[in-house]
């Protein structure tokens, strides 16, 4: 362990790399039923190292996926605020369509009352003419 790992009392512990294998590596060998003497052995061996280069592979894996992760962050969310935008006009536009139909549905609600107003009158000229011929009729 290294002096950061044990420092004297009162003072926090700092671990490296290396502190944080062989505490893996220790933590490993118990769960596997393993001795404090045959720890103490593969220890004296080196055997954490082979841990710690397998941490180091995956820190490093760990680090180029995060990078990837990131770039795909950024792009999704520039694709995000791109679609937000869009979406945006497209609201404008919908409420520029909406207001336009709603326009149009008044004025062909006035042009049918107009039409049936036009039908109306046309039927009372009708009658009256007929009415008129009726009463030139009567008087011949």
């Amino acid at each position: 362990m290294s002096p950061g790992a044990t420092p004297p009392k009162g003072k926090a512990r700092l671990f490296n790399d290396d502190d944080v294998a062989v505490m893996a590596f220790v933590t490993k060998c118990k769960a596997d039923g393993q001795t404090d003497g045959e720890i103490k052995a593969r220890l004296d061996n080196g055997e954490w190292v082979a841990l710690r280069e397998e941490i180091e592979t995956r820190s490093t894996a760990d680090g180029k996926e995060r990078s990837e992760l990131a770039v795909r962050l950024a792009a999704s969310m520039s694709q995000v605020q791109m679609l937000q935008q869009l979406l945006g006009r497209n609201d404008e536009r919908i409420q520029q369509l909406t207001d336009q139909l709603i326009n149009a549905e008044k004025r062909a609600s006035v042009s049918e009352y107009q039409a049936k107003e036009i039908e109306r009158l046309r039927n009372k000229i009708e009658a009256l003419e007929d009415e008129l011929k009726d009463e030139i009729r009567r008087k011949n």
